[in-house]
């Protein structure tokens, strides 16, 4: 089910991801009330690093 954003979040992450999930816990910060849902880019596609890294290469 797919809901519509009304809310930001600012959340705290460090740079371990890896197979598609963050290797550590992500923790709430805060509600960004000076924030638009439209002010924050699209979520990532399918599969993308959030991290930048590009995908290994398939065996």
């Amino acid at each position: 089910m797919q809901v519509e954003p009304t809310v930001v979040a600012e959340v705290d992450a460090d740079v371990a991801f890896e197979r598609g999930r963050w290797r550590h816990r992500v923790r709430y910060a805060r509600a960004r009330t000076d924030m638009s849902v439209f002010d924050v880019p699209l979520l990532l596609g399918e599969g993308e690093d959030p991290s930048g890294a590009s995908p290994p290469a398939a065996p």
